[in-house]
């Protein structure tokens, strides 16, 4: 009900075309009438979210040459290098922060 905005007295009236009797059904109308807002808000509070893009910080190198000795482990060659950081919010929807992962890749 709290999900779909429902008022309390079509909630109440649902009640009891299922068969609870009148107050029962007076009795948790008037319960979710008193917490249908923060019902609504730990709701939206809980829903998924995507992560978020904070930051994004790049450089491109341009290596001429290099002095180290080639080697099958050595990866750095003469061209073009691009470094790429970034930071992604992991909870968008937390209003103390939240949490924020940073990743930083080289090619």
């Amino acid at each position: 009900s709290a999900k779909y905005d429902i008022d309390d007295t079509t909630l109440q009236l649902e009640i009891q075309q299922l068969g609870l009797p009148k107050e029962n059904a007076d009795a948790l109308a008037r319960a979710f009438r008193e917490s249908k807002d923060a019902l609504r808000a730990r709701f939206a509070e809980m829903a998924f979210r995507v992560n978020t893009l904070s930051t994004v910080e790049w450089r491109v190198d341009q290596v001429m040459a290099s002095s180290s000795t080639s080697s099958a482990a050595d990866e750095t060659e003469a061209g073009a290098q691009v470094h790429l950081k970034f930071a992604v919010d992991t909870a968008p929807h937390r209003t103390d922060g939240g949490a924020a992962a940073e990743v930083e890749e080289t090619d």
